[in-house]
C-alpha cells in the first residue's frame, strides 16, 4: 500500500487525537473565535475529517500519517481541549475526583470527533449512553459505586443499537411499537411517516437491545427525502447490528433494500432478514420462494419469519439478535422503554392524527413543531405533582388549499385532530393537557434548509465538520 492508496476503513489505521489544557480565558476566546458564543465551556472539540452524504467519516490522503516508505500509519481524527479550572469545580460539585471528571470530557470529546453530536435531544441520549458505556468498562464509571473492569465479566451481559430498515409499509413502526410496549412511532398506511430516528429500548435478563427505527427506504423526491434516506445510512453506520424487515409476501428485493444490504456489509454489521406480515399469507409456503433468493444471494444472513400485528415471533427474533450484540454493560436505566422526550413524542402524536384525518388530501406536505411545552405542577412537595401541561404547537403546510383542509369548515377538522391528539398525549403525560394548534403555510418547505432545521425534521445523523462543544 503507498502512494494515495488508503485502507478501506478507519478501522485498518491507528488514530491520533491531539489532547490539551487550556485556561478559562482561552476557552472562552476560542468559543468566541469558532463558535460565535462569549462563554467558557468545559470542552471544546475541532474534528479534522468531514462527514459524507451518508454520515460516515470520510479520511482524503492528506489526512493520513505516514512512514518515510509512504506506508499509512494513522489518521489525525482532531483536536480535544479541556479547561481543567472548570472540570475542577464540577467535579467537586458531583463529588467526584478530577480524574474521573477530565476522562470523561476526553471522551465526550472524542464522540464529537467520531461525527456524533447532541444538535438533536435525541442524539444527546446517545452520546450519554455511548459516554457512559466506555466510562464503566475504563473503570471510571458515572456512579460513585460503579464496578470496575475486574468485576465486569464480558459473558455475562450484552447490550447494543439495532438499526430497524425497511421499505415503506413494511410493518417497522408496528413492530417499534410492539417491542417497546407503547405508541412511539407513527403507524399509518402513507409512506415515509417515520421522519426521525426513534428508539424503542427492551431489556431482558442478559440483554438490552435499542431498537433504533428509521424512515422507509424509497427514492428522494426533494431536501426532506434526502435527508430521511441519510438519516437510514447513519443509522446502519452507527449500529451495532442492523435488521432489515421484509414483506413476507414479496417475490424479490427492491434496489433500495440491495444497497442497504451492500452497506451493512461493507460496514461489517451483523444483519438479519425479518419477513413480517406472515399472518397475511394464506400459507406459511408462500414465503418459500423470497427465503430460497433470500439464501442463495446471502447465505451467511439468518431469516426469521415474523408477525408484528399478530405479536408472532417475537420472542424468536430477540432470541436470534442477541448473540449479535456486543458484550456491554447496560446502556440505560433497566426501566427505561425509549429515550424520546416528551416533546417528541407529543409531535408524532399530533402528526399521526394529521395523517389519519386527512388522508390522501395533503399525502406528506406537513411537519409539526412544539413552540412551547408548559408543565404546571402542585405546590406539595419539591417539585409537586404535575397537574397539567401547555403545548402550543405550529403545522406548517404547502399551500393555502392545504390550510383550508386541515382547518376544515368552522375549525371543525383542525377541532378533531387536535381533540384526538391531546386524548394520546394525556395517556402519555398523565395529566390534563391544553393543546392550542396554528396551521402556517411555507411553500416548498421540505426543498427549504432554513425550515428544516427550524422544525428539526429529517435532519441527518452526521454533523457539520464544525468546532463542537
Amino acid at each position: 500500500m503507498s502512494g494515495d492508496t488508503l485502507p478501506q476503513t478507519l478501522a485498518d489505521l491507528e488514530a491520533v487525537v491531539e489532547l490539551g489544557w487550556v485556561s478559562r480565558e482561552e476557552i472562552r476566546e476560542l468559543n468566541s473565535e469558532a463558535r460565535g458564543v462569549d462563554e467558557e465551556t468545559d470542552v471544546l472539540s475541532f474534528p479534522l475529517l468531514d462527514p459524507a452524504e451518508d454520515g460516515t467519516l470520510t479520511v482524503g490522503p492528506a489526512d493520513v500519517e505516514r512512514d518515510e516508505e509512504g506506508q499509512p500509519l494513522a489518521v489525525a481524527l482532531g483536536d480535544i481541549l479541556i479547561c481543567p479550572e472548570i472540570a475542577l469545580l464540577q467535579a467537586e460539585e458531583s463529588g467526584h475526583s478530577f480524574e474521573r471528571e477530565a476522562a470523561y470530557l476526553a471522551v465526550h470529546g472524542l464522540l464529537h470527533l467520531l461525527g456524533f453530536d447532541h444538535l438533536e435531544e435525541a442524539e444527546e441520549g446517545r452520546m450519554r449512553a455511548l459516554a457512559s458505556a466506555a466510562m464503566r468498562l475504563s473503570g471510571l464509571g458515572l456512579d460513585t459505586d460503579e464496578a470496575s473492569p475486574e468485576e465486569y465479566e464480558e459473558e455475562d451481559f450484552r447490550a447494543g443499537f439495532i438499526a430497524l430498515v425497511g421499505r415503506p409499509n413494511v410493518g417497522k413502526s408496528t413492530l417499534l411499537n410492539l417491542l417497546a410496549g407503547n405508541r412511539l412511532a407513527i403507524v399509518s398506511q402513507k409512506a415515509q411517516t417515520t421522519r426521525h430516528s426513534i428508539r424503542a429500548i427492551v431489556n431482558r435478563e442478559h440483554e438490552q437491545f435499542i431498537f433504533v427505527d428509521t424512515p422507509g427506504l424509497h427514492k428522494p423526491e426533494h431536501r426532506l427525502g434526502e435527508r430521511m434516506m441519510r438519516r437510514s445510512f447513519a443509522a446502519v453506520r452507527d449500529a451495532d447490528a442492523v435488521l432489515l424487515l421484509l414483506d413476507a409476501r414479496a417475490k424479490a428485493l427492491y434496489q433500495e433494500e440491495i444497497a442497504m444490504i451492500e452497506r451493512a456489509v461493507e460496514l461489517g454489521r451483523p444483519l438479519l432478514f425479518v419477513l413480517n406480515k406472515i399472518d397475511l399469507l394464506a400459507a406459511k409456503e408462500e414465503m418459500l420462494p423470497l427465503m430460497a433468493r433470500l439464501h442463495a444471494a446471502y447465505p451467511e444472513i439468518e431469516i426469521v419469519p415474523l408477525s408484528a400485528l399478530k405479536e408472532d415471533g417475537l420472542q424468536e427474533l430477540l432470541d436470534v439478535l442477541a448473540p449479535l450484540l456486543p458484550p456491554s454493560p447496560m446502556l440505560y436505566e433497566p426501566d427505561s422503554f425509549t429515550d424520546q422526550t416528551e416533546r417528541q413524542l407529543v409531535a408524532e402524536y399530533l402528526r399521526e392524527q394529521i395523517l389519519l384525518y386527512v388522508h390522501d388530501e395533503i399525502p406528506h406536505g406537513t411537519g409539526v413543531h412544539i413552540d412551547s411545552f408548559e408543565e404546571l405542577y402542585d405546590e406539595d412537595g419539591e417539585k409537586g405533582e404535575r397537574r397539567m401541561v401547555r403545548i402550543h404547537a405550529s403545522i406548517v403546510c404547502d399551500k393555502e388549499r392545504h390550510k383550508a383542509i386541515l382547518i376544515g369548515e368552522g375549525g371543525s377538522r383542525l377541532k378533531m385532530i387536535g381533540s384526538a391528539a391531546r386524548q394520546r398525549m394525556e395517556e402519555l403525560l398523565e395529566c390534563p393537557v391544553y393543546l392550542e394548534t396554528f396551521v402556517k403555510v411555507r411553500e416548498d418547505w421540505r426543498n427549504r434548509r432554513s425550515i428544516l432545521d427550524d422544525y428539526d425534521i429529517g435532519r441527518s445523523a452526521g454533523r457539520a465538520a464544525d468546532p463542537a462543544d
